[in-house]
């Protein structure tokens, strides 16, 4: 093969790979049993008991020196806060 007739393939590829990687970056965070995608927002934030989601199934704030039954309840949210007050993490658990 000829150089012009390599870059008619390549080009396709590299369109192929943009087009993949740009819906899997517009796609919505997949679903968790516990709705921790829905909450996304929180983190990076200081925690005060204002953010705390209502809903029904239970929520548990952890802090650094928390204790923890250590118990799965997929329904369940677990939020985790830094020793500063941040948020870290959503976790269903």
């Amino acid at each position: 093969m000829t150089r012009p007739t390599l870059a008619l393939p390549i080009l396709a590829l590299i369109a192929v790979t943009a087009v993949t990687a740009a819906s899997a970056m517009s796609r919505p965070p997949e679903a968790t049993p516990c709705g921790a995608e829905l909450h996304g927002d929180m983190i990076g934030q200081t925690w005060t008991d204002a953010m705390l989601p209502e809903r029904d199934d239970p929520v548990r704030v952890l802090h650094p020196e928390s204790m923890a039954t250590m118990d799965h309840r997929p329904e369940r949210l677990n939020i985790h806060v830094s020793e500063d007050g941040t948020v870290t993490q959503l976790r269903c658990g």
